[in-house]
C-alpha cells in the first residue's frame, strides 16, 4: 500500500503517511452535500387592489370612520358587512377623528384615532376611556375628572344646600314674630312675608357666592364633592344655575311627577338625575381643601 500524495510505503492499518502526514482518503468520512435551506412558503396573491398592511389580502371596503381602504384583517367583521377597522372600533360621534398621520401621544408607535375632548391630545384606541361620562376622553383625562360622587354623598348635600337656603328665612320669621310679639308691635303678620322672601335670598345669595368663590355649593364643599361637565370640563355657573336649578324647579312646580323622575334617575348606572342630563354634568369626588 503506498500513499496517494507522496508514494512512499504505508503499513496495514496506519491512518496517515508518516512521510508527508496526509491522511488515506479510504479513511476519511464520506462529503455529503449541505441540505438545501426550506423555502419559504409562497403567499397567495388574490386579485384586485392589496391592502399596504397586510400584503396578498385584498382590501374589500373603507372603513365608515376614518375612509381608509380595509381588507378582511383589518376589518374582523367585513364579512357582516361592518367595514369598521381595528383602530376605529369601540369609537363614537363623540371622539374627534384625528388628522391623518397623527401619532398616539401616548404609544408614539401607534396611529391615533381620536382626540381627547379635554386635553386635546392625540390618542389610539388603546387609550380610550371607557364607563359612563367618559366618551370622547382619553384614560388619562377620565382618571383625572376623579371618581362619580356616591349616591348618600349627593343627597347630603343636597340637603345641606336646602337648609342653607331655608335656614336663614324660618330665623328671619321666627325673629320677627318673637320681636313682634316682645315688643307688641301692630301689625307685624303683615311682614312675615317680606321677612321670608329676605331670608331666603339671603340664603341663595350665600350659596351663590360659594358657587362663585369655590365651583361648589355649600353642601357639596362639605361632603367634598363637585359638580363638573360630563367630559370632565369646569362647569359654567349659568348652566348650575339655568339647567340644574331653575327649569327642573319650575318643571317640577308645573308637574309633579318630574321632580320625582328628577330624583329617581340618580339610581341609573350613570348616577345622574334629569338635571344632570339638562346640564350635560355629573358629580365627582375631589380632595378636600
Amino acid at each position: 500500500m503506498y500513499c496517494e500524495f507522496c508514494g512512499s510505503s504505508l503499513d496495514e492499518g496506519v491512518l496517515a503517511c508518516p512521510v508527508c502526514g496526509n491522511a488515506r482518503s479510504d479513511t476519511l468520512p464520506s462529503r455529503r452535500a449541505a441540505p438545501a435551506p426550506p423555502r419559504a412558503p409562497e403567499v397567495e396573491v388574490m386579485p384586485g387592489p392589496q391592502c399596504p398592511q397586510h400584503p396578498g389580502m385584498p382590501l374589500v371596503g373603507k372603513c365608515p370612520r376614518c375612509g381608509r381602504e380595509v381588507c378582511v384583517r383589518c376589518a374582523p367583521e367585513a364579512a357582516f358587512d361592518d367595514f369598521t377597522c381595528t383602530d376605529c372600533k369601540g369609537l363614537t360621534q363623540a371622539h374627534a377623528l384625528a388628522p391623518a398621520g397623527a401619532q398616539c401621544a401616548l404609544h408614539p408607535q401607534a396611529a391615533a384615532a381620536f382626540i381627547c375632548s379635554r386635553c386635546g391630545s392625540f390618542a389610539c384606541n388603546a387609550c380610550r376611556a371607557f364607563g359612563a361620562g367618559s366618551e370622547g376622553l382619553c384614560a388619562r383625562c377620565a382618571t383625572a375628572s376623579g371618581p362619580l360622587a356616591s349616591r348618600s354623598s349627593r343627597f347630603l348635600a343636597n340637603l345641606i344646600d336646602n337648609l342653607a337656603v331655608a335656614l336663614p328665612a324660618i330665623l328671619v320669621v321666627v325673629g320677627g314674630a318673637i320681636l313682634g310679639s316682645v315688643a307688641k308691635l301692630k301689625r307685624v303678620d303683615e311682614l312675615m312675608i317680606p321677612l321670608g322672601v329676605m331670608g331666603a335670598l339671603l340664603g341663595a345669595g350665600a350659596e351663590l357666592a360659594a358657587q362663585m368663590s369655590w365651583g361648589q355649593s355649600i353642601g357639596k364643599r362639605l361632603l367634598a364633592i363637585k359638580v363638573v361637565r360630563l367630559n370632565g370640563d369646569p362647569i359654567e355657573l349659568w348652566r348650575v344655575i339655568v339647567l340644574r336649578n331653575l327649569v327642573i324647579h319650575f318643571a317640577a312646580q308645573l308637574c309633579g311627577i318630574v321632580g320625582l323622575v328628577d330624583a329617581l334617575l340618580i339610581f341609573g348606572a350613570e348616577q345622574r338625575c334629569l338635571h344632570d342630563y339638562l346640564a350635560d354634568s355629573k358629580v365627582i369626588e375631589v380632595p378636600r381643601g
